[in-house]
């Protein structure tokens, strides 16, 4: 139902309530949609990326699988995964294959702060994509997955597991999930008034 409202209201108008409840900084504008017209509804499933370095590549990739794997295997429907790769666009954090199973799960998005390969197959995937640029190569040898389900960074704003993300052509809204049902039917009033003037 919280997801439904948030496919309807004004980003606009979400966002001067998200700042009134005292989040002025939680506008993601640094990434590009690969859809045009194709709005993102969902919660925020966190990964964080470091430069490659191999004594902790070692060891965290000996205890188990790759975050991107780990993360659309756990995925909830309604989820969006949110990649913190610190802006990184000479390796992409993940690809096709993953994201279909991830689409499979009932994924609802893709937020990267860096390069996502594949970018054919995702423009034909029914989900909307955000990220600094495409790129052909693996994550490693230039990063490495570190940290699951964490407060991450995207661009100049804090995301962390649990919010509520509201993604439009222009930008990403990232809503506490405390706040997320009263900006959803506050907005949605605040829309319906703006129209009848």
């Amino acid at each position: 139902v919280l997801f439904d409202k948030l496919m309807r209201v004004g980003l606009e108008s979400a966002w001067s309530l998200v700042t009134a409840e005292g989040y002025p900084q939680n506008f993601i504008n640094e990434l590009t949609p690969l859809k045009s017209n194709m709005r993102m509804v969902g919660r925020a499933r966190t990964m964080r990326y470091l430069p490659n370095r191999k004594d902790v590549r070692e060891k965290l990739y000996s205890a188990g699988p790759q975050l991107n794997y780990k993360s659309a295997e756990e995925a909830q429907p309604g989820d969006v995964l949110v990649f913190d790769a610190g802006g990184e666009t000479r390796a992409g954090v993940s690809g096709g294959v993953t994201t279909v199973r991830f689409l499979v799960r009932g994924g609802a998005g893709l937020v990267i702060d860096g390069a996502m390969r594949d970018v054919p197959e995702l423009e034909a995937m029914h989900l909307q994509v955000y990220m600094r640029r495409g790129h052909a190569a693996s994550v490693s040898p230039i990063q490495m997955s570190v940290d699951y389900q964490v407060p991450v960074r995207i661009g100049d704003v804090t995301v962390i597991p649990g919010d509520i993300l509201v993604g439009e052509t222009h930008g990403i809204l990232v809503i506490p999930a405390e706040i997320a049902e009263r900006v959803a039917d506050k907005a949605l009033e605040h829309d319906a008034q703006e129209e009848f003037q």
